[in-house]
């Protein structure tokens, strides 16, 4: 299996196939997405897993999605991945989306710290973003506060960007620039 990178804890992996199960079940969870939209059915999320697929395959990939794996069991905790986003028309500086989930088991735990710390690494270093973006539920306090940890700053709000359950939410942005 090939890991383009690591952290203390994790392998970070491209999506395979296999891993349509886990990617499902997390997509499907109540719990899980209560701060990031409602809950999808199976079939809409064997549909979304399909399309990550096929963007990370992609020929000019703007797309990423990692399998995060204990480094000691192999067993899979979650996904990480980043998003290219357009920067205003400005094709000078290199703006990703990122985001972290997590299965239930590994919610609490430090882990999606970890592994949020490790992808904005490797976005900076090996895939060449000059500014990441990660705009979490207000209401996910959690998530905000694990940018924050790994040196996200608040920069503005993005009045009704997330619809929850039919609710419109401001969302508050936070951002992090590439410094090397």
């Amino acid at each position: 299996m090939e890991y383009p990178f690591y952290s203390p804890h994790f392998n970070y992996r491209l999506i395979v196939p296999s891993d349509s199960k886990e990617f499902v079940s997390i997509y499907t969870n109540e719990i899980l997405m209560q701060h990031i939209s409602s809950p999808i059915s199976v079939p809409e999320a064997v549909s979304l897993f399909n399309r990550f697929l096929l963007l990370n395959n992609a020929n000019h990939q703007r797309h990423y999605l990692f399998a995060i794996e204990d480094k000691v069991t192999l067993n899979l905790l979650g996904f990480c991945g980043v998003n290219a986003k357009d920067n205003g028309g400005s094709p000078r500086i290199k703006v990703g989306e990122i985001g972290v989930i997590m299965k239930e088991e590994a919610v609490g735990k430090g882990a999606g710290t970890e592994a949020l710390n490790a992808l904005v690494s490797y976005c900076f270093k090996k895939l060449g973003y000059e500014k990441l973006i990660g705009p979490p539920s207000p209401k996910n306090i959690a998530s905000i506060k694990m940018l924050e940890k790994v040196g996200f700053k608040k920069e503005t709000v993005l009045k009704s960007h997330l619809t929850i359950k039919g609710e419109q939410l401001d969302t508050p942005l936070y951002i992090i620039y590439n410094t090397d």
